[in-house]
């Protein structure tokens, strides 16, 4: 008897766990960036935190302090993008403007640093990318 109370406590225990996982994680939507080139890059979006919370900077990017970069090695994918969902975001922040997506030679921008990299007009690629676009490319951009 005391070894059947022992697994419906632990089976029990489980099925909360299971309950409360669910509740913590919320589904996620993510984008990913599939660099099929050789050499290593940063990727930035064009939605940043500034004093005022939450701004989408489309065409400023460049001008702002550092964003945060994600590193990409050459020939690899990585999340860019996570949050619950992407219909929200290019509803709610976006306001269905595109999603300015920046990829960054990391070999030139570690060796000129940040401020340098902006101010010699390094080159760099922007892809700028709707709802639909995504999803017809099942969430996945692709950096030669």
């Amino acid at each position: 008897m005391i070894q059947f109370k022992i697994c419906m406590l632990f089976l029990g225990g489980l099925l909360f766990l299971d309950k409360c996982e669910n509740d913590i994680y919320e589904r996620k939507e993510y984008i990913w960036l599939e660099n099929k080139s050789d050499h290593r890059v940063y990727v930035t979006t064009g939605i940043g935190e500034d004093n005022n919370g939450l701004n989408v900077f489309p065409d400023t990017i460049l001008t702002i302090r550092k964003p945060f970069l994600k590193e990409v090695d050459g020939n690899q994918e990585a999340i860019i993008v996570s949050c619950p969902s992407l219909s929200s975001l290019f509803e709610q922040i976006l306001v269905n403007q595109p999603l300015s997506v920046y990829v960054f030679d990391a070999d030139q921008l570690d060796s000129l640093g940040w401020d340098d990299f902006v101010n010699a007009n390094s080159t760099y690629n922007r892809y700028d990318m709707s709802l639909i676009q995504l999803q017809e490319l099942q969430n996945r951009m692709v950096h030669q």
